[in-house]
C-alpha cells in the first residue's frame, strides 16, 4: 500500500544521507593527504632553489 512505499522513500533518504556523509569523510581524508603531499613538495622545491 501507499504507507509501505512512503516508508521506503524515507529509508532511501536516510540511506542517501548516510552515503553522502561517508563519502564526505573519505574526501576530507584524501584532501588532507593531498595537502600533506603539497607541503612536502613545496619544501623540496624551496630547499632545491635556495
Amino acid at each position: 500500500g501507499p504507507l509501505g512505499s512512503r516508508r521506503f522513500v524515507v529509508d532511501d533518504r536516510r540511506e542517501l544521507q548516510y552515503r553522502v556523509e561517508v563519502q564526505n569523510r573519505v574526501y576530507k581524508k584524501e584532501i588532507q593527504a593531498l595537502d600533506a603531499e603539497i607541503r612536502k613538495l613545496e619544501r623540496l622545491l624551496e630547499s632545491g632553489l635556495t
